[in-house]
């Protein structure tokens, strides 16, 4: 299976990138890049040296038509340009960014950024396996789902789904500053974070709607979702709780 990766050079497109390395059954065949188009992969991230020496091409080139898979590591909005450009309904588009993620565009809109490919919404199907497997064999355009999202919705599914939950669900998640995005941004700076532990966006942040769209489809079950910001590279903790119906 051959693949392509753009947006290679952020945090998660460069962790895609070492997964598909590792993988039997998939050939990279380009990662693109515009900030460092030209250079080697190896050059920018080391760690890559000795297991790739792949030159980085510009993301906004043509690249329809030349592999089955492309996954998208692009900011909100300029995703859903590239998958407009790209979908074909032969090759499959896995997009990580939010834009595939809603099917409902305004809900989208209110949290993100007015979406630029509406008529694809109606091909994608929401990236989780353990809820969408069928649908995802099927489809051409998958949202992979946010990443406090999946540790939520894995959490709370299996009780909400039996009914187990009484009244408002609660979920507190910790996450290490990648999470983020490799931008600078100040409140990502080493002495920003280092020694700290934070909540933030606390009320307005824009996974809670991405969970609460789902745990909603098992029924009525609200939810309210603290984010936490602890000084490490990357992971997530998420303890979900509530009330029983268990006597």
């Amino acid at each position: 299976m051959e693949c392509r990766d753009f947006g290679a050079t952020g945090y998660a497109g460069i962790a895609l990138f070492s997964l598909l390395l590792r993988h039997k059954d998939v050939n990279v065949t380009l990662i693109t890049s515009n900030t460092y188009k030209g250079q080697k992969i190896s050059d920018i991230f080391p760690l890559l040296k000795g297991s790739s020496d792949e030159r980085l091409v510009g993301t906004d080139e043509d690249h329809r038509g030349k592999c089955d898979v492309y996954f998208l590591c692009l900011p909100h909005g300029t995703s859903a340009e590239k998958a407009r450009v790209l979908f074909d309904g032969k090759a499959l588009i896995v997009d990580l960014s939010a834009d595939f993620r809603f099917e409902d565009r305004a809900l989208y809109e209110h949290h993100y950024v007015p979406h630029c490919a509406c008529e694809l919404l109606p091909h994608a199907v929401y990236g989780l396996p353990e809820l969408y497997r069928e649908k995802i064999r099927g489809s051409k355009l998958i949202g992979n789902p946010g990443c406090y999202p999946t540790s939520a919705i894995l959490a709370l599914y299996p009780i909400a789904r039996n009914g187990l939950v009484a009244g408002d669900a609660f979920i507190d998640s910790k996450s290490g500053v990648s999470g983020a995005g490799r931008e600078l941004k100040l409140g990502s700076l080493f002495c920003e974070v280092a020694e700290g532990f934070r909540p933030y966006n606390v009320g307005i942040h824009r996974h809670e709607p991405e969970i609460q769209k789902e745990i909603s489809k098992l029924g009525g079950v609200k939810i309210t979702f603290v984010p936490h910001l602890l000084p490490m590279n990357r992971g997530i903790l998420t303890t979900a709780y509530g009330g029983s119906h268990l006597p």
